[in-house]
């Protein structure tokens, strides 16, 4: 007697399709949330501007089986110029996959046959995302065979990725006889400063409170483009400064101290502009 065969279904196997026809979505499942949408006006009081907002209400969720009770709701808010259509599937999907609305920070590892692996720092919205980023700059950029071996997304991470130094006396100084003569020293120090800039990791801990107060530990965590460690500390601590004191709804901040700071070795970094090709509206 043969085993019986095990019928494996697959997102291969999936069919969905649009329709406000209930007898074609019968015994089907909801492929994506069904939501009602409509404007409502605002008056901004200070400016006497008229806003239009766009509200939003989740009518019925996806992976739901459309059976007669279910087919009978729909129908009414179609009739009631609620929806338009819905999506339907063969497959009952009500779990989906978190993609994030913002991009989010990424290492990735590629490693060629020839033995090199190459390590990229991006941007996207989601794991899946850096990958296809991360070979569709490979291809254009690089020669071989390769594979992405490693994805890890750098979670609560601050990229600062412009080459900065700290200041050196010529930057300060302010005199009408060397002017010109200074111009050339800072374009001399740029030009220096984007050859041998390195990126860093460095974690720094803010303290919240006031002195009298048991202060409040908020970690960041940052990969940072600059000649040296040193350097890299000093960017994060005056980061730091900086978004406290211009964002007083964090809170007050009384110091700020760095647990750590290494060398956080990459050989390139994928353009903003290039990351952002890929971003994506999250609309379920």
């Amino acid at each position: 007697m043969k085993d019986k065969e095990i019928k494996v279904v697959t997102r291969k196997d999936e069919i969905t399709y649009r329709t406000d026809d209930m007898q074609r979505a019968y015994g089907k499942y909801l492929a994506e949330r069904v939501c009602k949408y409509w404007n409502e006006d605002f008056l901004d009081e200070s400016t006497g501007e008229v806003v239009t907002i766009q509200r939003t209400e989740v009518l019925f969720e996806r992976g739901q089986m459309i059976d007669q009770d279910l087919a009978a709701k729909l129908r009414f808010s179609i009739s009631a110029g609620e929806i338009k259509d819905i999506l339907v599937s063969n497959q009952n999907r009500e779990a989906r996959y978190n993609s994030s609305e913002f991009l989010l920070p990424f290492k990735v590892t590629a490693t060629f046959m020839v033995g090199s692996r190459q390590t990229f720092l991006l941007q996207a919205q989601s794991t899946a995302a850096a990958i296809e980023v991360a070979k569709d700059f490979i291809e254009l950029n690089y020669k071989g065979i390769f594979a992405i071996t490693k994805v890890e997304y750098l979670k609560d991470c601050v990229i600062l990725n412009q080459p900065l130094r700290k200041l050196t006396k010529s930057d300060t100084e302010v005199s009408d006889a060397n002017e010109n003569i200074k111009a050339d020293k800072d374009t001399d120090n740029e030009k220096e400063s984007k050859a041998t800039a390195s990126y860093y990791s460095v974690t720094g801990v803010a303290i919240i409170g006031n002195i009298d107060e048991k202060g409040d530990e908020r970690e960041y965590k940052f990969i940072i483009r600059t000649d040296d460690v040193d350097t890299g500390v000093d960017i994060a601590k005056a980061w730091l400064r900086a978004k406290y004191n211009t964002e007083q709804e964090f809170g007050t901040l009384r110091d700020v101290i760095v647990s750590s700071a290494t060398p956080f070795p990459i050989n390139a970094v994928i353009p903003t502009e290039f990351c952002q090709a890929y971003k994506e509206e999250i609309t379920d």
